[in-house]
């Protein structure tokens, strides 16, 4: 009702300008109403106020160092500095900085990893009279340069450890772990005259021209921002000493809003960053560390919902800041019912000073929104045309008030077209952003986020140009022509998707494309996936239509032409970590992570299971450097060897003319063979119906085939010395026994194969006899069948069984029509692996593993008594029963 009468408004205001003016162009008529008017630009957006900032976010810190001096102002790990340490530290700091020539409008490079120094290069910065650049040590080398060519800079704080990645920086270098470099340096407030205007940092963002822009905000936008983060969030609060955490990286202007409530008294504790995408461990984090205020991007915050988060059990933050991205509707909703934290969905571009429009979810209606704008921030919905658009109506997001910054450092032009001068306001020299961003106003004051206008995105908080990474990818001399797009998978995490076309008579591989943009991009900018095209789709127009491009198929790719199967535990363990991130079954030794669907939020959660898994730290730049399986498994394994001071040896291919070793696993079930012969416990039985044409000769070629590419298959276990050794035994072919049961009644069929299934399953092996495999097909119709397959777990296991039906599948395929077989051969056999594993595990790498478990099971007692009807009987029998249920509907 409420939206017939605003259109009912919007009639009347229209005839009424067309009848008193008749030739007033139809993009300038107006359907807002004098109530909408009001709404928009009195009661959701009132006039800024004059604002004079007496002290800026430097005196405000060294207020707060001598009012508490002892308060904890900064904490990593176990460094932890009190506001009198820290601001004395950064004191320091400043006061070297104007010594190399640091002072107003000065910028300095600052490239340090997560710990306090970081903080306090910033500060001291600040208090120099400087504005900082963050620049980020693992960019490219050619960004890097960029960057800096582009900010002229002088002077560059960073870590010793860190030097080789600035070798060629034109100016002062400064290393701040070096013990000496702030001795004898003053602790007092260094003297600077500081003017609101003058430049406090440039971040540099993703540019549509394939460079990146540096954004430039002076101190009084951060004196804005903080001011306006107090009263609309941390005024409402009555503990005033609250522990936040700077959990984004300092090159994302979300790390400004963490860093400013230095100013307000609290505590920072640095979030590793080997945490940053660790639900578990962040959560543990959080608890341990007693933290009130968690600022995040909703992807992390997906982690930490998926870990517990809104579970109120233990220490949870009380005021939660999601912000960089859009919040989903089914996040959305649990956010609102949770009573224990107060979350505020935050909204804003750098060029306004991180944020400028914030959500009070428990106070907002049921679907996401961005809220209203912060105290002395108007937010517009505009037309094409520059003009309101009614309540309800979509349109662009403009931000217009005292956070709207100075502009694009070196890009008049740019700053000129996206920095306009803001005729809404009775205020002098008040400008607005367009942001790009569409929106519409909901009739209770609050803005819906509804995409963007343009081909720019957010993903895991990080603001990106799509243009930019096409145009970098151009730069290729083999590529003809590149798109990138944003796809979601079905759990809605987004990956960078590379369409691209090659020039003719070229030869290029994804992998050389990755490796060509990973040089030149930071890696949340490089594809995950990429798409070779023919062609691009056009529109009428002949441009190319973007909507038109085909949707990946995640994670399907042909790992048949270079599949093999994992080779080393490690390998193996990874596999499995793989599979469960990505989804994705059957990962071999030579697949890529990313050719799989992996992206850089996949690469941290991996960083994390590894660390789980291995007790080892990867870090996450390694995944991008080695994501092939097998290279990958090789960084951990040299981790490992690190770690434990053991060298593992190399892995090869040994002779057959030797005696062969059996693996640990082989030993152990060759044991429990000469205890219980002829046990079928360790048959490995799986049945499998099969509907169609079934050329019974093709299939028996397929498994011929595959006997003969895996000498498992066609190995024996005969007792030396009362020792367990495989032999190998030449290749032979398959024959397939068939029991035709067509003549049977559907019912007496399923009788028939019930009793086959029993009997073939507990039929034993003979391990001293080949072969420890055998196959039965059920015939029930010419185009229906029943296939029991049956293995002892001496020659495999459940992985082994996934190799084996994918194998079969593909080289049942190119049999049946007529081609040769796909697969490459196997580098190495399991008896190979056997072989590295016993030189492996001896001496005291063996001991150590013994140990261990001598010291767990110290103890224990040898015989486990359970309190069952029936007492256990001196012989095992495996003697079930079945115990059947009638439901009912």
């Amino acid at each position: 009702a409420s939206t017939i009468r605003r259109m009912l408004g919007h009639l009347e205001k229209i005839l009424a300008q067309i009848a008193d003016s008749p030739d007033l162009p139809v993009a300038k008529v107006s359907v807002l109403t004098e109530q909408e008017k009001k709404q928009l630009f009195q009661e959701w957006n009132p006039e800024p106020a004059v604002l004079a900032y007496e002290k800026l976010l430097p005196e405000r810190i060294a207020e707060i160092a001598a009012r508490f001096p002892e308060r904890e102002a900064v904490r990593f790990g176990s460094e932890a500095l009190s506001y009198h340490e820290f601001n004395q530290r950064a004191n320091q700091l400043a006061h070297l900085l104007q010594r190399k020539g640091v002072g107003p409008e000065v910028l300095v490079g600052i490239a340090l990893p997560r710990s306090t120094d970081l903080v306090i290069a910033i500060i001291a910065t600040l208090k120099a009279g400087g504005a900082y650049v963050p620049l980020d040590p693992q960019y490219p080398a050619e960004r890097i340069q960029y960057i800096v060519q582009d900010a002229h800079l002088p002077v560059l704080v960073t870590h010793s450890s860190l030097k080789s990645n600035f070798k060629d920086f034109p100016g002062e270098v400064i290393l701040l772990d070096d013990p000496d470099i702030l001795k004898n340096l003053p602790s007092d407030n260094p003297d600077v005259s500081i003017s609101p205007d003058n430049l406090a940092y440039v971040i540099y963002t993703s540019g549509s021209t394939g460079r990146p822009k540096g954004v430039m905000v002076e101190h009084r936008h951060m004196m804005h921002l903080l001011e306006a983060l107090q009263d609309r969030i941390y005024n409402r609060y009555s503990k005033k000493h609250l522990r936040a955490t700077l959990n984004a990286p300092v090159l994302f202007d979300a790390s400004v809003q963490q860093l400013v409530t230095l100013a307000l008294g609290f505590t920072l504790v640095v979030v590793p960053e080997e945490l940053r995408q660790d639900g578990q461990g962040l959560l543990k984090f959080l608890e341990e560390q007693r933290i009130d205020v968690l600022d995040c991007v909703p992807t992390q915050l997906k982690l930490l919902i998926e870990a517990g988060f809104l579970e109120k059990s233990g220490w949870r933050p009380r005021i939660c800041l999601p912000g960089g991205e859009a919040i989903d509707e089914h996040t959305w909703k649990l956010l609102q019912q949770t009573e224990h934290i107060d979350f505020y969905n935050m909204y804003g571009p750098t060029e306004c000073t991180v944020d400028s429009v914030v959500s009070v979810v428990k106070e907002a209606p049921e679907m996401p929104t961005i809220g209203q704008a912060l105290r002395n921030m108007r937010a517009y919905i505009l037309d094409a045309e520059g003009q309101p658009v009614p309540i309800g109506i979509v349109g662009e997001i403009y931000l217009s008030g005292h956070g709207v910054t100075r502009g694009y450092l070196n890009r008049p032009d740019l700053t000129a077209e996206r920095f306009l001068p803001d005729p809404f306001t009775s205020e002098k020299g008040i400008r607005m952003y367009r942001t790009g961003d569409l929106g519409r106003y909901t009739e209770y004051g609050h803005i819906e986020f509804l995409g963007r206008a343009d081909t720019q995105v957010k993903l895991h908080g990080f603001r990106i140009e799509l243009g930019e990474i096409e145009a970098v990818l151009r730069e290729h001399p083999q590529v003809k022509e590149a798109v990138v797009q944003v796809h979601a998978d079905e759990k809605g995490y987004q990956r960078l998707v590379a369409y691209w076309m090659r020039q003719p008579d070229t030869d290029v591989q994804t992998n050389d494309l990755r490796q060509f943009l990973q040089a030149k991009l930071p890696h949340y900018m490089v594809p995950s996936i990429f798409m070779e095209l023919d062609r691009f789709p056009l529109t009428p127009n002949g441009k190319i239509d973007r909507r038109a491009l085909p949707k990946p198929q995640i994670g399907k790719t042909d790992v048949y032409r270079e599949y093999a199967a994992p080779r080393t535990p490690t390998e193996e363990i990874l596999a499995r970590i793989w599979e469960d991130i990505l989804r994705v079954p059957g990962i071999g030794a030579y697949d890529n992570f990313f050719d799989l669907g992996g992206h850089s939020l996949m690469a941290t959660q991996l960083v994390s299971r590894i660390r789980q898994a291995f007790q080892v730290e990867i870090p996450i730049r390694a995944v991008f450097e080695t994501s092939n399986l097998a290279e990958l498994a090789s960084r951990v394994d040299e981790a490992l060897q690190s770690a434990r001071g053991v060298s593992l040896p190399p892995f090869r291919k040994i002779s057959r003319e030797q005696p062969l070793p059996l693996s640990f696993a082989q030993q152990r079930l060759w044991f429990i063979e000469q205890l219980e012969p002829g046990t079928p416990m360790y048959n490995i039985p799986s049945s499998f119906r099969l509907k169609g044409e079934l050329n019974l000769e093709v299939l028996q070629k397929a498994l011929s085939e595959i006997v003969r590419r895996h000498e498992s298959l066609r190995t024996s276990f005969q007792s030396v010395d009362g020792q367990g050794r495989p032999v190998i035994h030449p290749p032979f072919q398959v024959e397939i026994p068939v029991e035709d049961l067509s003549r049977l009644s559907q019912d007496e069929q399923k009788k028939a194969i019930r009793q086959r299934i029993r009997e073939f399953h507990n039929q034993p092996f003979d391990i001293t006899r080949l072969p420890l495999f055998r196959i039965l097909l059920l015939k029930l119709d010419t185009r229906d069948y029943v296939v029991l397959f049956n293995m002892h777990h001496i020659i495999s296991d459940g992985w082994s069984v996934g190799v084996f039906v994918r194998e079969l599948a593909t080289l049942y395929r190119s049999f049946a029509e007529g081609k040769p077989s796909p697969l490459p051969e196997l580098a190495f056999q399991y008896v190979d692996y056997a072989a590295w594993q016993r030189e492996w595990l001896k001496d005291e790498v063996l001991e150590h593993q013994l140990a261990y478990w001598r010291e767990k099971l110290k103890g224990a007692p040898p015989l486990l008594e359970l309190p069952t009807d029936h007492p256990r009987p001196h012989v095992q029998t495996y003697h079930g029963a079945v115990e059947r249920l009638e439901i009912s509907e």
